[in-house]
């Protein structure tokens, strides 16, 4: 073999043929693609995550403080018949403690909770305060001394996935 035919076969043998550039360029594309169908599957759960734990914090903050302002009520402060039907609404009045000779001193300002524009209000007076936002229902019921509260929570992710998430809590109304 002659030098210039020797010399051209070392330096075919450095480089790259025109196949193993295509095989290693599809072989990336793949790699690439499967990190970003795993990046973009991370997202979405991230984002689904994200709206649950929004939902059950919105259902939780509203829930804690219905729970607490019911517990401080009784029979016959409450708005709500006894006969287990559910109402969009309650009102009642709640104890601003116990006067000396026994009896229960109701405040004279009724609380009411009612649903409006996706919001439970809490009006106490001339107060009104937004107690828990993104709510769809908010449903109230009383069997005896028994009230049940019923939120559900809806919202909408990026990816345009909407989630829900539901909260229901008894209260036994422990004054007369």
């Amino acid at each position: 073999m002659s030098g210039v035919t020797k010399a051209r076969a070392l330096k075919a043998e450095k480089g790259f043929s025109l196949i193993e550039i295509v095989i290693v360029f599809f072989v990336s594309l793949l790699l690439i693609g499967g990190l970003f169908a795993t990046l973009s599957s991370s997202r979405n759960t991230w984002h689904r995550a994200d709206a649950q734990i929004m939902l059950q914090e919105e259902l939780r903050r509203g829930m804690r403080q219905i729970v607490r302002d019911l517990r401080q009520s009784g029979t016959s402060q409450i708005s709500l018949p006894d006969n287990g039907l559910n109402y969009t609404s309650v009102s009642f009045n709640v104890t601003d403690g116990v006067l000396s000779s026994g009896a229960v001193d109701w405040n004279s300002d009724e609380v009411f909770y009612n649903l409006s524009a996706g919001q439970v209000l809490r009006t106490q007076g001339a107060d009104t305060r937004v107690i828990a936002n993104k709510v769809g229902s908010a449903n109230f019921s009383r069997s005896g001394r028994v009230v049940n509260v019923y939120l559900q929570c809806q919202t909408q992710t990026p990816s345009n996935q909407v989630y829900s998430a539901n909260l229901n809590s008894s209260v036994v109304l422990r004054n007369e």
